[in-house]
């Protein structure tokens, strides 16, 4: 979709799969997963897959979330204790593609009834940034089809990530 930015890595160098991790900085996404393990991340939000399509919305302060089959754990980045595990089973994954590529609804496939929109508390701070810095974040944001907020917040994010993680 427009202004929808994907970043796509595979960080397990064991994997066979060209990419194991796609992270929605922004907009959203429909995509089919074979039975293999993956992971879709967003600012708050991040999706264990296996086996599965999923719509996915992400914004700054919310991600949707709707599984089409197969299994998704959905866990929530602000809050640890926050998850939820679906598992469907209608159709599978070459079928719902041929759906999606022959330009057919695919929505009527999805379960909606379990659709969870995580959602965290905010907290308005304010923060003084040199203009040299304005100016670069900006043209930054401007590239990727971003507000200045956003970019500041999905690069926290991942440098937080990062940290968490070493």
């Amino acid at each position: 979709r427009a202004n929808t930015t994907l970043k796509l890595s595979n960080e397990n160098t064991n994997s066979n799969w060209i990419v194991e991790t796609l992270r929605v900085v922004t907009g959203s996404v429909l995509t089919v997963f074979g039975k293999s393990k993956h992971q879709l991340n967003t600012i708050n939000a991040s999706i264990g897959i296996r086996g599965t399509g999923v719509y996915v919305e992400a914004e700054s302060d919310r991600t949707y979330v709707c599984t089409c089959y197969g299994t998704t754990i959905i866990s929530s980045l602000i809050d640890e204790y926050s998850q939820e595990k679906t598992r469907l089973n209608f159709m599978k994954a070459s079928e719902f593609d041929k759906k999606f590529d022959d330009g057919e609804d695919v929505f009527s496939n999805l379960d909606r009834s379990k659709a969870k929109r995580t959602t965290q508390e905010t907290k308005r701070i304010n923060v003084d940034f040199p203009r040299w810095m304005l100016d670069s974040l900006d043209r930054e944001a401007n590239r990727v089809g971003v507000t200045r907020q956003s970019i500041i917040k999905v690069w926290l994010a991942e440098r937080l990530e990062h940290l968490q993680s070493h």
